[in-house]
């Protein structure tokens, strides 16, 4: 796209509704690392959902996360959402062993 494209796609409708969603999904993702140890405490190794700055949803599969979201709200992954996505990983546990 040229750049003059892009602008008059961003004047659109269209452009205008495309960055208000990706300003969403900006603002769930920040929530996210905001109250990323809680979320450990809450969803350790489980694909959130987030939107509005809510967790919507947990699941340990992703794909089974996506597919209810798909049903629920109207989610797809090959259009943009403001609905932000992520595993919230903790640490497995170490033990050392001394003999």
């Amino acid at each position: 796209m040229e750049k003059e494209e892009i602008e008059k796609f961003l004047r659109s409708e269209e452009g205008q509704r495309v960055v208000e969603i990706l300003k969403a999904f900006d603002r769930n993702h920040r929530w996210i690392a905001k109250n990323y140890e809680q979320l450990k405490r809450e969803y350790p190794n489980m694909y959130i959902a987030v939107k509005d700055e809510k967790v919507i949803m947990a699941e340990e599969d992703k794909d089974v996360l996506i597919e209810k979201l798909s049903k629920e709200y109207g989610y797809r992954r090959d259009e943009p959402s403001d609905i932000a996505i992520t595993l919230i990983r903790v640490k497995p546990v170490s033990f050392l062993f001394c003999g």
